[in-house]
């Protein structure tokens, strides 16, 4: 597989891009507890969805 330099997610599918922005592979998604993935849950901690922004995942913490 392709090295993947971006990961996206919209709340229904993610999708892992490569350097020029290409999708090298995507699948359906959910964030949070059943029942608890609007967006309106996302304070909740360990339970609801991950709160919209952007994060960085470090190679060195994968594996």
């Amino acid at each position: 597989m392709e090295q993947v330099t971006k990961i996206e997610f919209d709340g229904i599918q993610v999708r892992l891009l490569n350097a020029a922005g290409q999708t090298i592979a995507h699948s359906f998604a959910v964030s949070g507890n059943p029942f608890l993935q609007s967006p309106s849950f996302s304070n909740l901690k360990n339970t609801g969805p991950l709160p919209e922004g952007s994060y960085t995942i470090l190679q060195s913490n994968i594996g």
